[in-house]
Protein backbone atom coordinates (compact mmCIF):
# COMPACT_ATOMS: atom_id res chain seq x y z
CA UNK A 1 0.00 0.00 0.00
CA UNK A 2 1.76 3.12 -1.25
CA UNK A 3 -1.05 5.62 -0.81
CA UNK A 4 0.08 8.39 1.58
CA UNK A 5 -1.75 8.27 4.90
CA UNK A 6 -3.80 11.44 5.19
CA UNK A 7 -6.34 12.94 7.52
CA UNK A 8 -8.94 15.49 6.54
CA UNK A 9 -10.73 17.72 9.03
CA UNK A 10 -14.14 18.15 7.36
CA UNK A 11 -15.66 21.59 6.91
CA UNK A 12 -19.03 22.23 8.48
CA UNK A 13 -21.56 22.10 5.64
CA UNK A 14 -24.21 24.46 6.94
CA UNK A 15 -27.53 24.92 5.20
CA UNK A 16 -26.20 28.16 3.71
CA UNK A 17 -23.31 26.27 2.06
CA UNK A 18 -25.70 23.73 0.54
CA UNK A 19 -26.48 25.94 -2.44
CA UNK A 20 -28.53 23.37 -4.38
CA UNK A 21 -30.23 20.05 -3.66
CA UNK A 22 -32.88 17.99 -5.41
CA UNK A 23 -33.80 16.27 -2.11
CA UNK A 24 -37.03 17.72 -0.76
CA UNK A 25 -37.33 18.45 2.93
CA UNK A 26 -40.92 17.25 3.13
CA UNK A 27 -40.80 13.82 4.79
CA UNK A 28 -42.76 15.32 7.70
CA UNK A 29 -44.74 18.51 8.19
CA UNK A 30 -43.17 21.60 9.72
CA UNK A 31 -43.75 22.18 13.42
CA UNK A 32 -46.66 24.52 14.11
CA UNK A 33 -47.17 25.92 17.62
CA UNK A 34 -50.96 25.78 17.45
CA UNK A 35 -51.18 22.15 16.32
CA UNK A 36 -51.94 19.32 18.72
CA UNK A 37 -49.59 16.39 18.20
CA UNK A 38 -50.20 12.78 19.18
CA UNK A 39 -47.69 10.39 20.73
CA UNK A 40 -44.95 9.48 18.18
CA UNK A 41 -45.93 12.21 15.71
CA UNK A 42 -42.91 13.63 13.91
CA UNK A 43 -42.23 17.15 12.72
CA UNK A 44 -39.50 19.16 11.02
CA UNK A 45 -38.10 22.30 12.63
CA UNK A 46 -37.17 24.36 9.54
CA UNK A 47 -34.74 26.66 11.37
CA UNK A 48 -32.42 23.79 12.29
CA UNK A 49 -33.48 21.19 9.67
CA UNK A 50 -34.02 18.59 12.38
CA UNK A 51 -36.71 15.94 12.86
CA UNK A 52 -38.38 15.72 16.26
CA UNK A 53 -40.77 13.10 17.70
CA UNK A 54 -43.54 13.74 20.18
CA UNK A 55 -43.15 11.94 23.52
CA UNK A 56 -46.75 12.36 24.65
CA UNK A 57 -50.29 12.72 23.44
CA UNK A 58 -52.10 16.10 23.45
CA UNK A 59 -48.80 17.83 22.74
CA UNK A 60 -49.58 21.45 21.91
CA UNK A 61 -47.62 24.67 22.33
CA UNK A 62 -44.36 23.03 23.36
CA UNK A 63 -41.41 24.11 21.25
CA UNK A 64 -39.33 20.97 20.41
CA UNK A 65 -35.86 22.36 21.13
CA UNK A 66 -36.85 23.69 24.57
CA UNK A 67 -39.31 21.01 25.72
CA UNK A 68 -37.34 17.83 26.48
CA UNK A 69 -40.25 16.18 28.28
CA UNK A 70 -42.46 16.61 25.22
CA UNK A 71 -40.09 16.10 22.30
CA UNK A 72 -36.99 14.08 21.40
CA UNK A 73 -34.69 14.87 18.50
CA UNK A 74 -34.62 12.03 15.97
CA UNK A 75 -31.90 13.43 13.70
CA UNK A 76 -31.39 15.63 10.67
CA UNK A 77 -33.83 15.82 7.80
CA UNK A 78 -33.35 13.55 4.81
CA UNK A 79 -31.81 16.44 2.89
CA UNK A 80 -29.19 17.13 5.57
CA UNK A 81 -28.44 13.57 6.75
CA UNK A 82 -25.42 13.25 4.45
CA UNK A 83 -23.83 16.28 6.09
CA UNK A 84 -24.05 15.20 9.74
CA UNK A 85 -21.42 13.18 11.62
CA UNK A 86 -23.23 9.84 11.37
CA UNK A 87 -22.16 7.42 8.66
CA UNK A 88 -25.25 5.23 9.05
CA UNK A 89 -27.82 8.02 8.61
CA UNK A 90 -28.25 8.40 4.87
CA UNK A 91 -29.76 10.93 2.54
CA UNK A 92 -31.75 8.93 0.00
CA UNK A 93 -33.79 9.69 -3.10
CA UNK A 94 -35.38 7.59 -5.80
CA UNK A 95 -33.66 8.14 -9.14
CA UNK A 96 -30.59 9.95 -7.82
CA UNK A 97 -29.19 12.68 -5.59
CA UNK A 98 -27.90 15.96 -7.01
CA UNK A 99 -26.34 18.42 -4.55
CA UNK A 100 -24.06 21.43 -4.82
CA UNK A 101 -21.93 22.69 -1.93
CA UNK A 102 -20.13 26.03 -2.00
CA UNK A 103 -17.59 25.71 0.84
CA UNK A 104 -16.40 29.35 0.87
CA UNK A 105 -12.90 28.11 1.68
CA UNK A 106 -10.18 26.06 0.04
CA UNK A 107 -10.86 22.32 -0.25
CA UNK A 108 -8.89 19.65 -2.09
CA UNK A 109 -10.57 16.40 -1.04
CA UNK A 110 -14.09 14.99 -1.30
CA UNK A 111 -15.19 11.80 0.44
CA UNK A 112 -18.49 10.00 -0.04
CA UNK A 113 -19.11 7.16 2.41
CA UNK A 114 -21.83 4.55 2.83
CA UNK A 115 -23.15 5.26 -0.64
CA UNK A 116 -25.47 3.40 -2.95
CA UNK A 117 -25.19 4.53 -6.56
CA UNK A 118 -24.44 3.05 -9.96
CA UNK A 119 -22.33 6.04 -11.01
CA UNK A 120 -21.12 9.19 -9.28
CA UNK A 121 -20.25 12.39 -11.12
CA UNK A 122 -18.22 15.07 -9.35
CA UNK A 123 -17.77 18.55 -10.79
CA UNK A 124 -15.91 21.52 -9.38
CA UNK A 125 -16.68 24.94 -10.89
CA UNK A 126 -14.77 28.12 -10.13
CA UNK A 127 -16.49 31.46 -10.86
CA UNK A 128 -13.40 32.66 -12.76
CA UNK A 129 -11.83 29.53 -14.26
CA UNK A 130 -15.04 27.62 -14.95
CA UNK A 131 -15.14 23.82 -14.65
CA UNK A 132 -11.81 22.73 -13.14
CA UNK A 133 -12.76 19.12 -12.33
CA UNK A 134 -15.28 16.76 -13.93
CA UNK A 135 -15.05 13.04 -13.27
CA UNK A 136 -17.64 10.24 -13.45
CA UNK A 137 -16.94 7.02 -11.56
CA UNK A 138 -18.62 3.67 -12.16
CA UNK A 139 -19.35 2.19 -8.75
CA UNK A 140 -19.33 -1.47 -9.82
CA UNK A 141 -16.86 -3.27 -7.56
CA UNK A 142 -14.25 -5.62 -9.03
CA UNK A 143 -15.08 -9.32 -8.75
CA UNK A 144 -13.53 -11.09 -5.78
CA UNK A 145 -12.12 -13.93 -7.91
CA UNK A 146 -10.56 -13.69 -11.36
CA UNK A 147 -11.86 -17.08 -12.55
CA UNK A 148 -14.22 -17.28 -15.52
CA UNK A 149 -16.85 -18.97 -13.35
CA UNK A 150 -16.91 -16.11 -10.87
CA UNK A 151 -16.86 -13.57 -13.71
CA UNK A 152 -20.13 -14.94 -15.07
CA UNK A 153 -21.92 -16.06 -11.91
CA UNK A 154 -20.76 -13.93 -8.97
CA UNK A 155 -23.44 -11.40 -7.94
CA UNK A 156 -22.67 -7.85 -9.01
CA UNK A 157 -21.49 -5.74 -6.07
CA UNK A 158 -20.93 -2.01 -5.74
CA UNK A 159 -18.28 0.07 -4.10
CA UNK A 160 -19.69 1.95 -1.14
CA UNK A 161 -17.21 4.83 -0.99
CA UNK A 162 -15.47 7.37 -3.19
CA UNK A 163 -12.53 9.65 -2.43
CA UNK A 164 -11.71 12.34 -4.99
CA UNK A 165 -8.66 14.61 -5.02
CA UNK A 166 -9.79 18.03 -6.20
CA UNK A 167 -7.77 21.03 -7.37
CA UNK A 168 -7.37 23.39 -4.39
CA UNK A 169 -9.76 26.27 -5.05
CA UNK A 170 -11.12 28.63 -2.43
CA UNK A 171 -14.22 29.95 -4.17
CA UNK A 172 -15.38 26.99 -6.25
CA UNK A 173 -18.64 25.07 -5.96
CA UNK A 174 -18.63 21.27 -5.78
CA UNK A 175 -21.52 19.44 -7.43
CA UNK A 176 -22.08 15.75 -6.75
CA UNK A 177 -24.55 13.55 -8.63
CA UNK A 178 -25.23 10.06 -7.28
CA UNK A 179 -27.10 8.30 -10.06
CA UNK A 180 -29.18 5.17 -9.65
CA UNK A 181 -32.20 3.71 -11.42
CA UNK A 182 -33.69 2.77 -8.05
CA UNK A 183 -32.72 4.63 -4.86
CA UNK A 184 -29.45 6.50 -4.44
CA UNK A 185 -28.14 7.04 -0.91
CA UNK A 186 -25.21 8.71 0.83
CA UNK A 187 -24.20 8.47 4.48
CA UNK A 188 -21.48 11.14 4.55
CA UNK A 189 -20.35 13.80 2.12
CA UNK A 190 -17.19 15.35 3.55
CA UNK A 191 -15.09 18.15 2.08
CA UNK A 192 -11.88 19.67 3.34
CA UNK A 193 -8.12 20.07 3.06
CA UNK A 194 -6.26 16.78 3.45
CA UNK A 195 -3.04 16.72 5.47
CA UNK A 196 -0.38 14.08 4.91
CA UNK A 197 0.62 12.09 8.00
CA UNK A 198 2.98 9.49 6.54
CA UNK A 199 4.25 7.97 3.29
CA UNK A 200 2.03 4.91 3.39
CA UNK A 201 0.45 2.40 5.75
CA UNK A 202 2.95 -0.22 6.88
CA UNK A 203 2.22 -3.91 6.44
CA UNK A 204 0.08 -5.25 9.24
CA UNK A 205 -2.76 -2.72 9.17
CA UNK A 206 -5.77 -4.17 10.97
CA UNK A 207 -9.48 -3.62 10.48
CA UNK A 208 -12.38 -4.73 12.65
CA UNK A 209 -15.74 -3.56 13.93
CA UNK A 210 -17.27 -2.55 17.23
CA UNK A 211 -20.53 -4.50 17.20
CA UNK A 212 -23.37 -3.22 19.37
CA UNK A 213 -25.61 -6.23 18.77
CA UNK A 214 -26.80 -8.24 21.74
CA UNK A 215 -26.85 -11.97 22.38
CA UNK A 216 -28.43 -13.55 25.44
CA UNK A 217 -28.29 -17.27 26.25
CA UNK A 218 -31.27 -18.81 27.97
CA UNK A 219 -31.40 -21.78 30.39
CA UNK A 220 -31.34 -24.27 27.52
CA UNK A 221 -28.30 -22.71 25.86
CA UNK A 222 -30.19 -21.08 23.03
CA UNK A 223 -29.28 -17.55 22.01
CA UNK A 224 -31.62 -14.64 21.54
CA UNK A 225 -29.94 -12.40 19.00
CA UNK A 226 -30.64 -8.68 18.78
CA UNK A 227 -29.03 -7.09 15.75
CA UNK A 228 -27.92 -3.49 16.29
CA UNK A 229 -25.55 -1.17 14.52
CA UNK A 230 -21.77 -1.35 14.33
CA UNK A 231 -18.87 0.98 13.67
CA UNK A 232 -15.72 0.26 11.69
CA UNK A 233 -12.32 0.29 13.38
CA UNK A 234 -8.78 0.32 12.03
CA UNK A 235 -5.23 0.25 13.37
CA UNK A 236 -2.62 1.77 11.06
CA UNK A 237 1.09 2.45 11.36
CA UNK A 238 3.03 4.77 9.08
CA UNK A 239 6.57 6.13 8.81
CA UNK A 240 7.10 9.83 9.49
CA UNK A 241 10.37 11.67 9.06
CA UNK A 242 12.10 13.04 12.16
CA UNK A 243 11.34 16.65 11.28
CA UNK A 244 7.63 15.89 11.05
CA UNK A 245 7.18 14.28 14.47
CA UNK A 246 6.18 17.49 16.25
CA UNK A 247 4.00 18.94 13.43
CA UNK A 248 2.15 15.63 13.00
CA UNK A 249 1.66 15.24 16.76
CA UNK A 250 0.32 18.78 17.05
CA UNK A 251 -2.06 18.24 14.15
CA UNK A 252 -3.43 15.01 15.58
CA UNK A 253 -3.88 16.63 19.00
CA UNK A 254 -6.19 19.21 17.43
CA UNK A 255 -8.47 16.38 16.25
CA UNK A 256 -9.22 15.10 19.75
CA UNK A 257 -12.92 14.23 20.04
CA UNK A 258 -13.59 15.68 16.59
CA UNK A 259 -14.90 13.71 13.61
CA UNK A 260 -12.06 13.30 11.11
CA UNK A 261 -11.64 11.51 7.81
CA UNK A 262 -8.65 9.14 7.68
CA UNK A 263 -7.47 7.94 4.28
CA UNK A 264 -4.93 5.15 4.57
CA UNK A 265 -5.56 3.36 1.27
CA UNK A 266 -7.29 3.90 -2.06
CA UNK A 267 -7.66 0.13 -2.43
CA UNK A 268 -9.56 -0.90 0.72
CA UNK A 269 -12.77 0.82 1.83
CA UNK A 270 -12.11 -0.49 5.35
CA UNK A 271 -9.04 1.78 5.50
CA UNK A 272 -11.05 4.91 4.68
CA UNK A 273 -12.82 5.85 7.89
CA UNK A 274 -14.77 8.82 9.19
CA UNK A 275 -14.50 8.83 12.93
CA UNK A 276 -12.41 9.55 16.01
CA UNK A 277 -8.63 9.24 16.04
CA UNK A 278 -6.16 8.40 18.78
CA UNK A 279 -2.43 8.03 18.24
CA UNK A 280 1.02 7.42 19.62
CA UNK A 281 4.45 8.00 18.10
CA UNK A 282 7.42 5.67 18.53
CA UNK A 283 10.80 7.34 17.97
CA UNK A 284 13.25 4.46 17.39
CA UNK A 285 15.61 6.08 14.88
CA UNK A 286 17.29 9.43 14.37
CA UNK A 287 15.93 9.89 10.84
CA UNK A 288 12.38 8.61 11.09
CA UNK A 289 9.71 7.50 13.51
CA UNK A 290 6.53 5.43 13.49
CA UNK A 291 3.08 6.95 14.02
CA UNK A 292 0.41 4.50 15.16
CA UNK A 293 -3.21 5.50 14.52
CA UNK A 294 -6.35 4.01 16.02
CA UNK A 295 -9.55 5.06 14.28
CA UNK A 296 -13.07 4.20 15.37
CA UNK A 297 -15.68 5.07 12.79
CA UNK A 298 -18.82 6.91 13.79
CA UNK A 299 -21.98 4.85 13.69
Amino acid sequence: MTTPVKIMPPIDVSYAKLTASNVAETEYGNYAAGTTYALADRVIVPATHDVWESLAASNVGHTPATSPTWWVRVGPTNRMAMFDTSVSSQTSKTGGIDVTVTPGETVDTLALLNVNASTIRVRMTDPTDGVVYDQTTNMIAPISDSSWYMWFFEPIARKDFLVATLPPYGSAAVRVELNDSATAACGVMALGLARKIGDGALSGARTSIADYSGKEKDTWGQYQLIERGYSDKASISTIIMAGMVDPVSKLLKTRRAKPTLCIASDQYSSLVLFGLISFDVTIPYSTHSVCNLEIEGLL
